[in-house]
């Protein structure tokens, strides 16, 4: 799997205006809506769903990345996914306790199971990866941003 079999190019945000966890989530997925992968009208309800989904447990995976994933019975049909950056760091929740910089929104259909693990998967390795993370955090535009997901991610 390839990161943009399933990342909206056009949802990539190169600097994340909000400045706490719940706000990132927001405007992550309104560039979903931007994008047109996400009806305007299901925002808040999908939004609500993240944020009890984050209750359960964080997706502040550590070194700096969070993945805001869930599952969803409706609201989308294929696996979607946005990408955003906050060059100064935004308190997660992290398991590592550092603010999260880089963080990969993910949507997958209920019956889309396999998918959602390999998605996970590929994210999980970058952030194994401490080149990528630097690299990511010291791009200095969006076409930086898209030219380094492509590079590890596949095009």
């Amino acid at each position: 799997m390839k990161l943009f079999d399933f990342l909206i190019r056009e949802g990539t945000i190169a600097e994340l205006k909000a400045a706490d966890k719940k706000s990132a989530i927001a405007e992550l997925l309104q560039a979903m809506v931007d994008a047109k992968a996400v009806r305007k009208a299901d925002h808040k309800k999908i939004l609500n769903k993240i944020l009890a989904r984050e209750k359960q447990g964080t997706t502040g995976i550590g070194k700096g990345l969070a993945v805001p994933h869930i599952k969803l019975t409706k609201y989308v049909d294929r696996m979607v996914g946005v990408f955003g950056r906050s060059s100064r760091g935004i308190e997660y929740g992290a398991i590592d306790g550092a603010p999260c910089k880089l963080f990969f929104l993910i949507l997958t259909p209920q019956q889309g199971d396999a998918k959602h693990v390999e998605a996970l998967k590929k994210v999980a390795q970058l952030a194994r990866d401490p080149d990528f993370c630097r690299f990511m955090v010291e791009a200095r535009s969006l076409k930086e941003i898209l030219e380094l997901l492509e590079e590890v991610g596949g095009a």
